[in-house]
């Protein structure tokens, strides 16, 4: 493989990451998306999202 080959695989898979982390960002209204790296690349994307409860129900988050 070139090294401009190499360049070229790398840079996709930063934008499959950007994009993946985007598209976890734009799909929750309430809570947090963790990123996990190790050894300077990202091994995990997490997404947690919080549902807020109505008080008007009785319900108290």
């Amino acid at each position: 493989m070139k090294i401009d080959e190499v360049n070229l695989s790398e840079e996709k898979n930063e934008e499959r990451i950007v994009a993946q982390i985007l598209k976890a960002l734009k799909s929750i209204r309430y809570g947090y998306v963790q990123i996990t790296v190790q050894d300077a690349k990202v091994v995990q994307i997490d997404k947690v999202e919080k549902f807020r409860l109505n008080h008007a129900l009785g319900f108290y988050a």
